[in-house]
């Protein structure tokens, strides 16, 4: 981020995936967050929840899968882990209006072959790992 640090200046939003490396070090997260509240940046979803902790957040938008059979013909998945890694941050120029996470049933469970770890079809997998943060912006 520090590389690219003039270019903020430019920019009103930076949204994605913020998972750092394959353990989520929270630690360098936090960095992340600390970064770009410094510079003026606001998660909107800490906007929405001032009262969970940056790396803490109660909500998921992660799922992690894991195969756990799997032939020819067949492939089960299993949920077995879940974080919050999907972040929106607004510049001061946003407002932010609404925020609200996509429902996990319908993202990551409908079409998948598993529900509260039990199969229910053959392998078709969910829309996605991931539900996403859906935000209503405007300018200021």
């Amino acid at each position: 981020m520090t590389k690219n640090e003039q270019f903020l200046d430019h920019i009103n939003v930076i949204a994605g995936d913020l998972n750092i490396d394959r353990k989520f070090q929270a630690n360098k997260t936090d960095e992340i967050y600390e970064f770009l509240r410094l510079k003026g940046f606001v998660s909107a979803y800490h906007h929405t929840y001032p009262n969970e902790k940056y790396g803490k957040e109660e909500n998921k938008t992660y799922y992690l899968k894991k195969t756990s059979y799997k032939d020819q013909n067949h492939a089960f998945v299993k949920y077995n882990g879940s974080t919050h890694l999907d972040y929106m941050f607004l510049s001061e120029k946003i407002i932010i209006e609404n925020v609200e996470l996509g429902s996990k049933t319908q993202w990551i469970f409908e079409g998948s072959e598993w529900i509260n770890n039990k199969p229910i079809t053959e392998a078709s997998p969910g829309r996605s790992d991931h539900v996403p943060l859906i935000v209503d912006i405007k300018y200021k």
